[in-house]
């Protein structure tokens, strides 16, 4: 009965948007501080509470909308690794998987830093712009 529940728990918090989902269970289950989950997803307090209160009304809504008794169905590969380390309480990998999670979904583009990242990048633009036959401009 407690799996189920802790089942029928991590599903909902599964339907929230990944950093709503982290800031969510990282304060109002493991109960780390605003701070410490503002640290631990780089990100200010004011964006962690942010988060929180939407994450908390999302929540409300899909407790609203959830059927009395729901139609039992395998749990996502997801859902299981969070139940599993819940009931294993396994509070440092929790952790960590929520905050990787967030990483995973922050940017679809790599990061370019330093100067040959920005000198391949401007080398592009420039080769683009000549194939074109267009001027550049460059200004500093």
């Amino acid at each position: 009965m407690r799996r189920e529940a802790v089942e029928t728990a991590v599903s909902q918090f599964a339907e929230l948007p990944t950093m709503q989902r982290s800031v969510v269970i990282l304060k109002d289950v493991l109960d780390q501080s605003l701070e410490e989950i503002a640290a631990m997803l780089d990100l200010t307090v004011n964006a962690v509470k942010a988060h929180l209160a939407r994450g908390r009304a999302r929540l409300k809504t899909i407790n609203a909308q959830a059927p009395a008794k729901p139609a039992p169905r395998p749990p996502s590969p997801a859902v299981a690794r969070y139940v599993a380390l819940f009931n294993q309480r396994n509070w440092d990998a929790l952790r960590a998987m929520l905050a990787e999670d967030v990483r995973l979904v922050q940017s679809t583009y790599p990061l370019r830093a330093g100067a040959a990242d920005v000198a391949d990048v401007v080398g592009r633009i420039l080769r683009n712009a000549r194939h074109r036959g267009s001027r550049v401009q460059v200004g500093i």
